[in-house]
């Protein structure tokens, strides 16, 4: 499933507007084979980063060429869906 929200956050001091795509699958592969597969994917987005939870494992990465700018994963602001596929 996947939905799209408006995401607000501050870099650089400045302010930041955008688009977000949440998704969220079942991966049947090793955590490894997700991160790799992501990382290629923000590349080809053209993306900082994106962002990955595991809640098996309850944790959460980075993932992209620019991720360590954006420091470390923080749950906070990691947007999740509830068991209807609803955004929590």
């Amino acid at each position: 499933m996947d939905r799209t929200f408006t995401t607000r956050y501050f870099k650089d001091g400045e302010s930041v507007e955008e688009i977000s795509l949440f998704v969220a699958f079942d991966w049947k592969a090793s955590a490894q084979e997700l991160i790799t597969l992501l990382g290629l994917l923000s590349i080809d987005l053209g993306q900082d980063c994106i962002a990955a939870y595991l809640p098996t494992s309850t944790r959460g990465a980075l993932v992209g060429p620019k991720a360590k700018e954006w420091g470390e994963f923080n749950i906070d602001f990691f947007r999740r869906f509830d068991s209807q596929g609803n955004a929590i």
